[in-house]
């Protein structure tokens, strides 16, 4: 209680308003906890929204150098649909191809979030069975989509025809 204490005192001072791609934070008494409000706007919470909001959460949460965080998915309509919009925007908005730059990988790797928990405001427990179908599913598609851009953005010189033949070869038979 203390925390929203805190929270909506530091959202009254500031020029936070909610829009989207607006945040604004403030600490528990302890500095243990960091809570932090991410603008959504008004308009309506379409898929694509989702995406592109859960991407500007993971940006604030290795911002404020968290480790672990949750996130009330806002949604109308279907959870499973929200909370997969919600985890392909964090995977996705995360996501870095690093492979020849060391320090900044290394940079990446202690930047990064450790556990990420989507909530859903309903509780019925249908809802979040369904939200739960949602993250499988974005884990699964953001995974090969991060494939498909390591693939794409290795060097000519290593990523030869024959390379990618063997890792097309290598996904048809995992299938």
């Amino acid at each position: 209680r203390r925390y929203g204490e805190r929270l909506t005192k530091e959202i009254e001072s500031s020029a936070f308003r909610g829009g989207f791609g607006e945040a604004a934070s403030a600490l528990s008494l302890d500095g243990s906890v960091r809570l932090i409000a991410l603008g959504f706007g008004t308009d309506a919470k379409t898929t694509e929204k989702l995406r592109r909001w859960g991407a500007f959460a993971i940006k604030e949460a290795r911002k404020a150098k968290a480790k672990r965080i949750s996130i009330l998915v806002p949604y109308e309509g279907s959870a499973e649909e929200a909370c997969a919009a919600v985890a392909e925007g964090i995977l996705l908005g995360d996501y870095r191809f690093l492979d020849y730059k060391k320090e900044a990988f290394e940079k990446h790797l202690e930047g990064r979030v450790d556990t990420v928990t989507l909530l859903i405001a309903d509780s019925h427990n249908r809802k979040v069975q369904s939200g739960e179908r949602g993250v499988k599913r974005a884990i699964v598609m953001c995974d090969a989509t991060s494939y498909a851009r390591d693939l794409v953005n290795e060097c000519a010189s290593r990523m030869t025809p024959r390379m990618l033949v063997n890792a097309a070869n290598a996904i048809a038979e995992a299938e």
